[in-house]
């Protein structure tokens, strides 16, 4: 990105990392408690890509 981000897109991405940091927070949390393989699996996926979903957005606010 080669010109800074705007100040409200840089709140806007602020907002979905927490969004996303409390949804995989949630799902992290519930892997255990999840007794059908199928629905582990799921959550485990959705805790990989949401660890990946914000390493993507804190570039995007480093760079902006």
């Amino acid at each position: 990105m080669a010109d800074k981000l705007a100040m409200h897109e840089t709140l806007e991405i602020h907002e979905l990392i927490t969004m996303r940091a409390t949804c995989g927070a949630k799902a992290a949390s519930m892997v255990p408690l999840a007794k059908d393989e199928q629905l582990k699996t799921l959550l485990q996926t959705d805790v990989t890509l949401t660890k990946k979903a914000l390493e993507e957005l804190k570039d995007l606010i480093e760079v902006g």
